[in-house]
């Protein structure tokens, strides 16, 4: 009988601490699953967009409320990629252009961009970046759409053209007129 109590006893401290360790696993679940319902949150007032898939996506891309502002920044980075490497002075154009917009208070989207000029953004970044800088233009009064359109188009020329040519001939490769003519089409700049 003794044995029989402190067995039972045995397995009812094992069923406790089964059920403890469950508790604890369910809380941790509960607790990254608020996370990132925050984080969704917060992207999606960042961003303004209401578009959950595309919010979901920009997440999975790593995006959050403060490195979103880096991404309609991404043809800077694309061009200054066109011709297979980011040379030292379109890498200097680029980061001037940085410090002309509004990422400049914003560490953790200018550490996003910068990584751009490190490493080539990808198809998927380039697909993500139209949808989602489409859905932000698309709010704008046409007037803004347009300047904000020209001011990214002639920051991209000025970095194309940062090591392009001789003698200011060719200074624009076809791979950077492609992004150009982008930015252009985006921004229904033609």
């Amino acid at each position: 009988m003794v044995t029989s109590n402190a067995m039972a006893r045995k397995l009812t401290r094992l069923e406790e601490a089964h059920c403890f360790r469950d508790s604890i696993e369910l809380r941790r679940q509960f607790h990254r699953q608020a996370l990132c319902e925050q984080r969704f949150d917060e992207l999606m007032q960042a961003s303004q967009i209401n578009d959950r898939e595309l919010i979901s996506e920009l997440l999975t891309f790593g995006f959050d409320k403060d490195t979103i502002a880096a991404l309609p920044l991404l043809p800077l980075a694309e061009i200054a990629w066109a011709s297979g490497e980011v040379t030292a002075q379109e890498r200097m154009v680029a980061t001037c252009c940085i410090v002309d917009s509004e990422l400049i208070g914003n560490p953790a989207a200018v550490a996003t961009f910068q990584s751009w000029l490190h490493q080539r953004p990808d198809n998927d970044l380039k697909r993500l970046w139209w949808l989602y800088t489409n859905q932000c233009a698309e709010r704008m009064r046409l007037g803004l759409r347009i300047a904000i359109g020209k001011r990214l188009k002639t920051q991209a020329t000025q970095i194309a053209e940062a090591s392009g040519g001789c003698f200011g001939i060719g200074r624009i490769c076809e791979a950077e007129q492609l992004v150009l003519d982008q930015i252009s089409q985006l921004y229904r700049l033609n």
